[in-house]
């Protein structure tokens, strides 16, 4: 297996990127990041980080961590690199400041669980 491909550095890969998103936009208001385009960008960009890292991950690790929908972080990186013009402020505002913090919580168990 490559190491690019090698779930746990793709794992500490997500834990950078939330590391990183969760206190930039803790305290950011929606008003705020909706009327910023650099803030939009930066959500883009780490969400497009943790959707290809999470493309890498095996099929059946994912399964063992149902509460969050795979599917749906996989597939981000899609809709944001080729129906960018479909992606709306509220949607990331809600995907950042709802279902990061989740996918957080599952990312620390996961990391735990491969540490052994």
């Amino acid at each position: 297996m490559s190491a690019s491909k090698a779930p746990l550095l793709r794992l500490r890969h997500i834990r950078d990127e939330l590391d990183w998103i969760l206190p930039t936009f803790h305290d950011v208001s929606f008003e705020s990041f909706a009327a910023d385009i650099v803030q939009i960008r930066a959500a883009e960009r780490g969400l497009l980080i943790i959707s290809e890292a999470a493309k890498a991950l095996p099929i059946d690790m994912l399964d063992s961590y149902p509460q969050i929908e795979w599917h749906a972080v996989r597939s981000i990186g899609n809709l944001l690199r080729h129906e960018y013009e479909r992606v709306e402020p509220r949607t990331l505002w809600r995907t950042v400041t709802v279902s990061l913090p989740r996918l957080s919580v599952v990312i620390d168990k996961m990391l735990a669980d491969q540490a052994g």
